[in-house]
């Protein structure tokens, strides 16, 4: 078969012969080309256009329906005979089986299905709603051996807030169970992380008065490291 057999007529200008794999792009433009002609898309293929007294008998003889036909037909329960007399709608299937039931104490771990006469259409589950909650880093900051700074507070504020943060610490660590050494090693990376932050965070300043201030908050949060003996 030549290439020019396997050309495809526009519907909209005869004299346009395109590939069909070029149609569907050839359509769009050149239906803008021609806003009078008024031609209806069949819905078993884009790429044909008729006119609308003749849609329905298209769409009765169209080469494309077979696959749609296929694909409708072969959705059943498998129940039926393909020699029934009458030709009757298809079932499609769906699974009408029980959803598990939750792994909850109250429903006891590692119980078999029951059937709850629910479909799995009017289950509820959402994976996006976690019943797991959020992680909070403001919880999980005072509750452990790290030290927080003061931020957009005024200056008795702060001194509060790191008085409060002393005595937290304080009771923190009367509690820990870790050695000596540990404790050493602990207070010199922190010591040495807290001179790094200054280094880094404190950069020459024009007001003299914002630079005093921050070294005071920088000193406040060092005496809250404890000195061991």
């Amino acid at each position: 078969m030549s290439l020019v057999e396997d050309l495809l007529f526009c519907p909209y200008n005869r004299a346009h012969r395109i590939r069909p794999d070029a149609m569907p792009k050839h359509l769009y433009k050149c239906r803008r080309n021609h806003p009078k002609t008024r031609l209806v898309i069949c819905p078993f293929n884009t790429i044909h256009h008729v006119s609308g007294p003749e849609l329905n008998a298209h769409i009765a003889e169209c080469p494309d329906r077979a696959a749609f036909e296929l694909y409708k037909y072969c959705i059943t329960d498998g129940s039926r005979q393909s020699h029934t007399p009458t030709a009757q709608e298809p079932e499609l299937i769906y699974n009408n089986e029980p959803p598990r039931r939750s792994l909850t104490p109250e429903s006891g771990f590692g119980d078999s299905e029951e059937a709850t006469g629910r479909s799995l259409q009017d289950d509820d589950e959402c994976w996006d709603e976690s019943a797991v909650p959020a992680y909070n880093p403001h919880a999980y900051c005072k509750s452990a051996n790290v030290i927080r700074k003061a931020t957009n507070m005024k200056k008795s504020q702060k001194r509060e807030f790191y008085q409060a943060e002393r005595e937290r610490l304080n009771g923190w660590r009367s509690g820990s169970t870790s050695s000596e050494s540990d404790d050493g090693c602990q207070k010199a990376t922190t010591l040495a992380g807290a001179d790094e932050w200054w280094d880094d965070e404190v950069a020459p300043a024009k007001d003299n008065r914002a630079t005093v201030e921050k070294k005071q908050d920088m000193d406040a949060m060092i005496s809250l490291i404890p000195i061991q003996a």
